[in-house]
């Protein structure tokens, strides 16, 4: 179990951005005592239709976030959650210093993101440690976002939705896929990895076929764009069509 299966945490320690761009809605970050994830609140007001996206590394996730922006959803990604959190919430800070030392910690108080790194790449145990002092505040502030937005449609992209509680909310779930060889292709002209690196990453993430079989809906993304854009709008007259009964339209 490796860091990168999930990106939340690999694209911070790593500095990296993913090749492809989703359109992301800027809303302020919710800060302050961090919660377990027992002890959230994962109610959600009624007239909200929450998508789940999810869906392995280089599957095409992105695409289908921009496409959902364009038809006016919010869209929150939680690889931009996590690197706000872990930047900014001094409540997941303390937890962080108290679990692994203030020595990972810079002069102006932000997380060295490499020497933290170093301690989850070879400790599966501290890892999961992470993993439970970052979830929670994660959570809290997808949900705080939602209960306060103006859209009425909100798509949530994360590669770990379905092991989490997040998928509780969603009216539905999404997962892209594609080939391994496509997969690969991405991996190296897109985001500029060696073959190696992009074989280590794909193979270290759990199982597609999972993910699929818990899917309300499947989308392909092996050939060109725009027929990826044509699966996403036969779904999408599904979302439409729900959240037209949900306000008498």
């Amino acid at each position: 179990f490796y860091l990168w299966t999930l990106p939340w945490f690999w694209l911070f320690f790593m500095n990296k951005t993913e090749g492809e761009c989703p359109m992301i809605h800027p809303l302020p970050f919710v800060f302050g005592q961090s919660k377990t994830m027992t002890s959230l609140d994962y109610s959600i007001p009624d007239d909200k239709t929450i998508i789940g996206l999810t869906g392995n590394i280089a599957t095409g996730k992105s695409a289908v976030m921009r496409l959902a922006a364009g038809r006016g959803a919010l869209t929150i990604d939680a690889d931009h959650v996590v690197h706000g959190i872990l930047a900014g919430d001094t409540a997941v800070q303390n937890q962080i210093a108290a679990a692994f030392g203030t020595h990972l910690f810079d002069t102006n108080g932000q997380i060295i993101r490499p020497a933290l790194g170093q301690i989850v790449f070879n400790d599966p145990q501290a890892l999961v440690q992470l993993e439970l002092i970052v979830h929670p505040a994660v959570h809290q502030h997808v949900l705080a976002q939602i209960r306060t937005c103006p859209e009425d449609v909100i798509m949530i992209e994360a590669i770990k939705l379905l092991e989490g509680k997040l998928h509780t909310i969603c009216a539905q779930v999404w997962v892209t896929t594609c080939t391994r060889a496509r997969q690969l292709e991405r991996l190296q002209i897109c985001r500029g990895l060696d073959a190696a690196t992009a074989v280590t990453r794909i193979d270290a993430q759990a199982s597609q076929a999972a993910k699929i079989a818990r899917a309300d809906v499947v989308i392909d993304t092996n050939g060109l764009m725009q027929d990826t854009q044509a699966q996403f709008e036969k779904a999408w007259r599904w979302v439409n069509k729900r959240n037209a009964e949900l306000h008498g339209g």
